[in-house]
């Protein structure tokens, strides 16, 4: 027998599935969080099922909840992608783009090229989405955001994701001027560093423990602008894309801290599907992206 269920409780199910709390969810939905609740009894009356178990900390998925999950998730996805490919006869001016970028990429790469685009075409869209890594990966895979722009490695394969190299960046340590000193050791300083769970850490503490190098009184946090700030008021060195600091260096503001080994190279890359490029999103990775 086939259910005439409003599609959205299946929405208000995924949200809740995904956001583990209904305050989240609530807040994600922009509706009261008993609305939520009642959404969340309504379906599970019409399918007699137990899709979460109650608790005094929350609720949690059962397991039918679980498996209903990953349905309605593939469901929402075709949805998402059918909505995307009825723009496909739209060309610039009128379009809607997401793209999936953190913001210390957007600030040194993405932000001149949405200028040009934006004088080109005043009458489009360009919505910028940041998150870590994997979730720009996951808002990708349920046809949420058009493309993403990220650095290697890219940790979430799948056969319909591509992966095109954009550019290579150098990476730099950088002080504030005042606490420059040219007699001073790379030993020597504060740093301010990427936190450990990103590439652009993770590739450099391998540099430095093929080099026995340890750095000490490290902060670490998780973007390029807070390194900067830091940076900027003193707190001791930074690790950052030289690109996103060039203006610093060039007006003096930061030294370059010199080292006798080579740091990586920061690559960056384009990541779209397959299946799930408009036209006008092909337009404007072929125009603006290169």
């Amino acid at each position: 027998m086939r259910l005439d269920i409003n599609l959205n409780l299946y929405r208000t199910f995924y949200v809740v599935g995904k956001s583990e709390t209904l305050t989240k969810a609530a807040q994600k939905l922009h509706i009261t969080q008993s609305s939520v609740s009642q959404q969340i009894k309504d379906l599970e009356d019409i399918l007699n099922v137990q899709l979460f178990h109650r608790n005094p900390k929350g609720i949690e998925l059962t397991n039918t909840g679980k498996l209903f999950l990953e349905y309605i998730e593939n469901g929402l996805s075709t949805l998402n992608l059918g909505e995307k490919m009825l723009i496909d006869s739209q060309d610039l001016d009128n379009v809607s783009i997401s793209i999936g970028v953190q913001s210390h990429i957007a600030s040194f790469y993405l932000l001149d090229i949405i200028s040009k685009f934006q004088k080109d075409f005043p009458n489009a869209h360009i919505n910028l989405i940041s998150g870590s890594s994997n979730q720009l990966i996951n808002g990708l895979l349920n046809y949420e955001i058009d493309f993403v722009i990220d650095n290697s490695p890219i940790e979430i394969n799948n056969v319909k994701m591509c992966i095109k190299k954009l550019s290579d960046y150098k990476t730099c340590f950088v002080v504030n001027s005042s606490e420059y000193d040219e007699d001073k050791k790379l030993s020597d300083y504060k740093f301010i560093l990427p936190n450990k769970r990103s590439s652009m850490r993770k590739s450099l503490n391998d540099i430095l423990a093929h080099l026995n190098i340890t750095l000490k009184d490290i902060l670490e946090v998780e973007t390029t602008d807070v390194i900067v700030k830091s940076v900027k008021k003193g707190l001791g060195a930074g690790y950052v894309i030289k690109k996103a600091v060039e203006e610093e260096l060039n007006s003096e503001i930061f030294k370059e801290i010199p080292v006798d080994f080579d740091l990586p190279n920061f690559e960056l890359n384009l990541i779209y599907l397959n299946d799930g490029l408009t036209n006008p999103v092909k337009q404007f990775i072929e125009n603006y992206l290169k």
